[in-house]
């Protein structure tokens, strides 16, 4: 804003804090990073999807929560799912936890790619960590998260490898071939790559989703927020 300036920033992850940096030119040495991270888990039961959605036994559901709206890349997925039945692989069901203004258009356009049978719009509900203790993985293609995205981090805290895009604001949490896989952004192709190779490797899923679950009990949880709130605010006062 013209002619006032502002003591300090803190930004929720460090992408948003070089946004911050590159596009306001605000002074690197008054920013200040409080990393996004969530509580400790408090459910330790798990929703059987498969029978709650009447989804086959047989499928691997891979899961997104959040808002309906396309800015959250939600169409990319199914565009992803109407490729991979074309390719005649459908032991995958996406369902999607969440409610938003462009509900019934991902339901409709579902229908004319002739994928409704491999996907689950149920809406809003309950208890959200005990769905996705139910599902295989999670997959985020958001177009641009203020920071880390809660849903991305209540993935990880509950043992679901991620895929998501290369986009530095929604891929920040996530190594590739570590806790969860990395496509281009946009590039269908490479994103069925990854729902394929997660699909096909129980291991692979396994193996991911532990070590998610533990990048986020070390980087990402709310105590850790607090303490680089607390010592930014600190460092901001003892400036002035």
């Amino acid at each position: 804003t013209p002619y006032i300036k502002a003591t300090a920033m803190i930004a929720t992850s460090p992408f948003v804090s070089s946004r911050h940096i590159d596009v306001n030119c605000f002074p690197q040495n008054r920013c200040f990073i409080a990393n996004n991270g969530i509580p400790a888990a408090t459910t330790t039961n798990t929703i059987d999807v498969h029978e709650k959605f009447a989804i086959p036994k047989q499928k691997l559901v891979m899961v997104m929560t959040g808002r309906a709206n396309r800015y959250k890349g939600i169409d990319f997925i199914l565009k992803c799912l109407a490729e991979l039945k074309y390719q005649q692989f459908n032991h995958v069901h996406f369902l999607f936890l969440g409610d938003g203004p462009d509900l019934e258009h991902f339901k409709s356009l579902s229908k004319s790619l002739n994928i409704d049978d491999l996907v689950s719009f149920p809406g809003r509900g309950e208890n959200i960590a005990a769905h996705l203790k139910g599902c295989n993985f999670a997959i985020h293609p958001s177009k641009g998260e203020v920071g880390y995205s809660l849903s991305i981090l209540e993935y990880m805290q509950n043992k679901l490898p991620v895929i998501v895009p290369n986009n530095p604001s929604v891929c920040g949490a996530t190594i590739n071939g570590e806790n969860g896989l990395i496509y281009e952004d946009g590039n269908i192709a490479e994103a069925c790559a990854a729902i394929t190779a997660l699909a096909t490797d129980s291991q692979m899923r396994i193996a991911m989703g532990t070590a998610a679950q533990l990048y986020q009990l070390a980087e990402f949880n709310l105590e850790k927020t607090h303490q680089e709130l607390i010592q930014a605010f600190s460092s901001i006062l003892s400036k002035t």
